[in-house]
């Protein structure tokens, strides 16, 4: 019996146009959740965020729904993933339109230092190497921001992307 093997790149591809039905709604959740965490350093005038692995551009939508003029940087390694984000987003942003590129979480195309917030709602998962995703959304993050992600399998990416532990006793490890 033959078995077929997508690329996660080719599954959201095919999913794009009903990626948020599928989830029924978790993957918005999760965002809420996300974006209440940093709420309101979002509408400082200085930030700029990314929302990372964007999907249909969940994360974006919720901080636009607080912060109309927020700068937001939205990529996904998934062109059809993009192109929904940008038809779901195209008049939800103020005075500082959202801007979009298709570009993998684990091969980021922005200088380091970038960042003062970064969202990856549940897609490091589906990166080919999370450690190298996850020391992505570090490099480009500022320094001393945090990242703002649910990585969906291990919590564990997220601490060891924060650069130090969270707690006294741990033990930092690369994953």
């Amino acid at each position: 019996m033959s078995e077929l093997k997508t690329t996660a790149v080719e599954h959201f591809e095919a999913l794009a146009a009903n990626y948020e039905a599928s989830t029924g709604g978790a993957t918005r959740m999760v965002a809420v959740h996300l974006v209440s965490l940093v709420t309101p350093s979002l509408g400082d005038p200085s930030a700029v965020i990314l929302d990372n692995a964007c999907g249909s551009g969940v994360v974006a939508d919720e901080i636009l729904k607080k912060y109309p003029a927020a700068t937001i940087h939205a990529v996904d390694a998934a062109t059809s993933m993009v192109g929904i984000a940008k038809q779901n987003l195209k008049d939800k942003a103020t005075s500082n339109p959202v801007e979009f590129d298709v570009m993998p979480g684990e091969k980021l195309e922005f200088p380091d230092a970038k960042f003062s917030h970064s969202f990856t709602n549940m897609g490091i998962m589906f990166f080919t190497n999370p450690a190298q995703g996850a020391a992505e959304i570090y490099r480009t993050l500022r320094p001393g921001a945090q990242p703002s992600s649910h990585p969906g399998r291990s919590w564990a990416i997220v601490t060891w992307c924060s650069g130090r532990p969270t707690w006294p006793s741990a033990q930092m490890t690369s994953p």
